[in-house]
């Protein structure tokens, strides 16, 4: 959680954790490394501990604080009574300082206390065996409440089908889904149950495990039953009488319907939503309508007293296009006390750390006053898909002098239900490839939020780990969208042929993959037998790319400009599909099985970032460099036909002479015809 640094003469700071459900508390223990301001008054001054609203321990300033001596680094343990931690715990710090016993002045910079991060919680406890009951789910193999990324196993009782390995995206992509902002892993394993939470998928019942003996299957089932290799742990079978039921089961698991109660569920007329249009993803801000800002964070979250900022996370379909306006609107409505304030306070907005502006917090007699603003966003200042706005209310206080000043309570704000981001009329249009957006929101792919326009292409026999890449990514993407991958279709390298108007995902290892030879020259990079090839990818339209009348683009560097020292361990490129017009194909290359490991951690650690970007991305270590290597792009969406002239004069600017030009011949030869016929009846008067 960080250092805990507090300041004033009275100010806390809490800390959230959770227990496993089943976890009872036998002992509990606190151990914390502190520090005091060495100007503070050791009788008046202290630290409150406390677990879910009760104090458990005070800790005292040291009796020879002093300024002389300087502030002293201390450690104490501080026993917590068993009963007051529950599932859900709040951990709260509090600071009580004073350093004069008059004129004391609540903002003077000696009122300080600090709580080290390396401070720690120690718990002893029983675990108790937990019902086999579907209703419970995620939990035991997800814990919504939990600050840790989670890590599923993904168990296949004999060697998976490529619907088997469909079945097992299906259901990461559950999990992904309800993991919200943590990233979740999915280690795999084929005939082989490990210790702890598992997800076991038997497209043949018969081959599951001794001890797990379902009884006859009769259609698509889902159960939930104790491992047999770990008492207090559960196994969520998915299974069916074909491996088109198992798909059945999963897809009854990821949307979670009420069918699923009880140890065992045999799913029957499962009826699947309807077929995902275009940036439909429930997490996707809209474009059709304004963005209401409480839709994205609590009440709570949205109202507090300056201590710290207010914050609102979002994401934006990665596909808008903002040319046609530079700036979007924030509607801001907000509410604060303006009796104990001073003249200068305000609230300081910024959306990705970028200052939008300061609106006044003006002081006055009302106690609860509500002001109305719009503030300019510039779309620069918005990141491609994940996007965060804070306002932080910074109070300045009311100074009465004569040693009347004291910090009021009262002090605070509330960013009101009526904030919302105005995003309406902005078209979606991407020019691809990008694996930015890739990383970011898993686009093109989940322009259908379904993924009913993707195929991911898997090696003839995928190996335990291209199987946790395929299912970890599954669960990236349901995080980004808010909605499982209910048809996204699993296929070898059999299925990229021409006419396949699908966008492709290619996974594997450059030895048994053959996707990757079958696309040959198109690809920018190849990586195969220790070497890196980079591609002329403009072909025999190197000599028109370069032609006097093309402008180049300065977000578009040349093809063959790669320059990256030794072999990469992984390798992700995006080119446009040479089977279907728009469509987009993305490569992930890893060089061997030692390197999965490498690439998993990294991509889950920067997927919200820059670092992955451009049109290929190598893996070094633990470190992506991305590189754009040639000029050929595309669009996916559709944008009015006006801007879309303007856009194409932009990129070939002399069409635009050309155009005055024929213009300007054929109002010549008009005005011409029409002088002669003037001439022509004026003579004929004359005559």
């Amino acid at each position: 959680m960080g250092n805990i640094n507090l300041r004033g003469i009275d100010s806390q700071h809490s800390a959230f954790f959770n227990l496993k459900q089943t976890y009872v508390v036998r002992k509990a223990k606190m151990h914390v490394i502190y520090a005091f301001s060495p100007s503070l008054l050791p009788q008046l001054s202290h630290i409150r501990l406390m677990m879910n609203g009760t104090l458990f321990a005070t800790i005292q300033v040291p009796p020879n604080t002093n300024p002389t001596n300087g502030s002293q680094v201390a450690e104490a343990d501080f026993d917590i009574p068993p009963d007051l931690l529950v599932r859900r715990n709040v951990f709260t710090v509090e600071f009580i300082g004073h350093y004069t016993m008059v004129c004391e002045d609540p903002a003077n910079t000696t009122l300080w206390a600090n709580v080290s991060d390396a401070s720690y919680l120690d718990v002893a406890g029983d675990i108790l065996p937990l019902a086999n009951d579907l209703r419970q789910l995620p939990l035991p193999f997800l814990d919504t409440e939990s600050i840790e990324p989670p890590r599923i196993p993904i168990v296949f009782a004999s060697a998976p089908t490529l619907k088997g390995v469909q079945t097992a995206g299906i259901v990461a992509s559950y999990f992904g889904m309800v993991s919200e902002n943590r990233p979740a892993r999915f280690p795999t394993y084929i005939g082989q149950l490990p210790e702890g939470d598992s997800v076991l998928i038997a497209e043949n019942p018969t081959m599951l495990p001794g001890g797990l003996d379902l009884g006859t299957i009769s259609g698509p089932t889902v159960a939930m039953r104790p491992n047999p290799n770990d008492t207090y742990s559960k196994v969520l079978i998915i299974t069916g009488m074909n491996a088109d039921q198992t798909i059945e089961a999963a897809r009854a698991v990821a949307l979670q319907s009420g069918l699923l109660q009880g140890q065992t569920v045999v799913v029957s007329n499962l009826v699947l939503p309807a077929k995902s249009i275009a940036d439909d993803a429930p997490r996707w801000a809209r474009s059709d309508h304004t963005v209401a800002l409480w839709d994205y964070a609590s009440a709570d979250s949205l109202q507090g007293d300056g201590s710290a900022p207010l914050n609102v996370y979002f994401r934006i379909p990665p596909d808008m296009f903002y040319e046609q306006r530079p700036n979007a609107i924030l509607k801001t409505v907000y509410r604060y006390n303006s009796i104990p304030i001073g003249p200068i306070s305000s609230i300081q907005v910024r959306i990705n750390n970028a200052f939008l502006g300061s609106l006044p917090l003006i002081p006055g007699p009302d106690p609860s006053r509500i002001v109305k603003a719009d503030i300019p966003v510039p779309v620069v200042n918005l990141r491609p898909f994940s996007n965060s706005m804070s306002f932080d209310f910074t109070f300045q206080l009311l100074k009465k002098g004569g040693c009347n000043d004291t910090t009021p309570n009262n002090m605070q704000g509330a960013v009101l239900r009526d904030t919302y981001l105005d995003l309406r009329g902005y078209p979606h249009y991407a020019t691809l490839p990008d694996l930015e957006l890739f990383s970011n929101a898993g686009f093109p792919f989940t322009h259908y939020a379904d993924m009913s326009e993707t195929t991911v292409v898997m090696p003839p026999i995928p190996t335990a780990q291209e199987i946790e890449l395929f299912a970890t990514l599954m669960g990236h993407f349901s995080r980004q969208t808010g909605m499982p991958v209910l048809r996204v279709s699993v296929a070898t390298a059999d299925a990229m042929r021409a006419g396949a108007n699908t966008d492709f995902l290619v996974l594997g290892t450059g030895e048994d993959q053959p996707a990757f030879d079958k696309l040959g020259s198109n690809l920018p990079v190849n990586v195969r037998a220790g070497q890196v090839q980079v591609r002329d990818t403009l072909g025999l339209f190197t000599p028109f790319h370069h032609a006097w009348w093309t402008i180049p683009t300065p977000d578009h560097s040349e093809s063959g400009e790669l320059t990256a020292s030794g072999v990469p361990d992984s390798v992700i490129e995006a080119i446009e599909s040479p089977y279907a017009s728009d469509r987009t194909i993305v490569v992930i290359n890893i060089k061997d099985p030692v390197t999965y490991e490498a690439f998993m951690g990294t991509f889950l650690k920067v997927q919200q970032s820059s670092d992955v970007s451009g049109t290929v991305a190598v893996l070094h270590g633990t470190d992506f460099e991305s590189f754009r290597i040639g000029n050929k792009y595309y669009h996916v969406g559709t944008l009015p036909w006006w801007t879309r002239m303007t856009l194409w004069f932009v990129d070939v600017p002399w069409l635009a002479s050309v155009l005055v030009m024929c213009v300007a011949f054929l109002l010549a030869v008009w005005t011409r015809i029409w002088l002669r016929e003037h001439a022509r009846k004026r003579l004929q008067m004359e005559e």
